[in-house]
């Protein structure tokens, strides 16, 4: 049974075990901040590991959405993402309202 899905929200595809090769014990590290775990993997020339805040912050986010897949098993994509989803939240309602005051 194929039990690979994709997520609308993002547009990566959420595939089922351990895609990136880590196991628990070698998570791997954001390749742009190199504390936070990393969320995704970016296929390039060269594997880049990073979590959301700087996939989305950074260029990488420009990126062919099919080079892009989760780290690991997608745990840490899905352990990320409402974090992700409040901060952008937050900042659309906060720049609707700045918009709102200077009309």
């Amino acid at each position: 049974m194929n039990a690979r899905r994709r997520s609308a929200q993002h547009g990566l595809e959420i595939l089922p075990g351990n895609e990136a090769g880590t196991t628990h014990s070698e998570r791997l590290k954001c390749s742009f901040c190199g504390t936070a775990e990393a969320a995704v993997v970016l296929d390039s020339l060269v594997k880049k590991p990073l979590c959301l805040l700087h996939y989305y912050t950074t260029r990488a986010v420009r990126m062919d959405p099919a080079k892009v897949r989760p780290a690991g098993n997608g745990s840490e994509l899905r352990r990320q993402l409402p974090a992700m989803q409040d901060l952008f939240s937050e900042a659309f309602s906060d720049l609707k309202k700045d918009i709102d005051e200077e009309s």
